[in-house]
């Protein structure tokens, strides 16, 4: 992309001295983009010069209308891979059939229901599923604390951002797959450090890190955990946070 608008601009910065009458196959010229090292640029020699000019600035900008279009498919292919990536977490972390069988229907909900060969499969579970399954949090007691961790990426959600109140502190290891943890603090209490360091705990031991040492553990209130609009099952983004490094 780049290599054509050079061609262009240089080509123009020299059309007064270019010979328009030749038919060239190429010329060189100083490029004052190298400290006026000499390039020599094809031309097609069957078009005037101006036409070459006409047929690189082309070039650069299909190029460069390709290049915004396919930033954005890049980026959506990370996000989706990103996704797969908790899928399979959650995968590896199932402890029953009901835990398979959770995670097979946020699949056909996010990733498989635009596949006609699905289609058909899909709406025979629905069928014999209710609508709204109820979702039950694991859940544990620190020092007179009650913490729940998210299984899923559909428990993540309903964790964070339903089940949640606004004092309450969410816990996620930092860029690392795992689940959402949280620390019930309705009085608005200030929580002790080793109770915090417990949860941090518990959020590395329930993520891809947990046999990795020093893992950046971030955790803030509940109330500065979002959800972006459209966004996947079980990501969030979140403000106002600090970090606790586990070993």
């Amino acid at each position: 992309m780049d290599t054509y608008r050079i061609y262009g601009e240089l080509l123009t910065a020299n059309l007064y001295k270019i010979n328009k009458t030749e038919n060239q196959t190429e010329i060189t010229l100083d490029n004052y983009y190298e400290n006026n090292t000499p390039i020599t640029i094809p031309l097609d020699h069957k078009i005037n010069i101006q036409k070459n000019i006409d047929k690189y600035f082309k070039k650069y900008n299909k190029l460069k209308n390709a290049l915004v279009i396919v930033s954005q498919q890049k980026k959506e292919a990370e996000q989706e891979l990103d996704y797969i990536e908790s899928i399979v977490f959650s995968l590896e972390n199932a402890k029953s059939i009901d835990d398979i069988v959770d995670i097979y229907s946020e699949i056909t909900e996010n990733i498989i229901t635009k596949k006609e060969i699905y289609k058909k499969q899909k709406n025979k579970i629905s069928k014999k599923k209710p609508k709204e399954k109820e979702i039950i949090l694991q859940h544990t007691t620190i020092d007179g604390f009650t913490v729940y961790i998210g299984k899923n990426n559909v428990q993540n959600d309903y964790l964070s951002i339903k089940f949640a109140k606004p004092n309450d502190i969410w816990f996620h290891t930092q860029k690392i797959h795992g689940s959402h943890v949280l620390l019930q603090n309705p009085d608005n209490l200030e929580i002790p450090e080793n109770v915090l360091f417990t949860c941090a705990q518990l959020a590395k031991e329930n993520s891809k890190a947990k046999l990795s040492s020093n893992v950046p553990v971030d955790y803030t209130k509940a109330k500065f955990v979002k959800k972006s609009p459209g966004s996947k099952p079980g990501l969030v983004i979140y403000t106002n946070y600090k970090t606790m490094f586990v070993k």
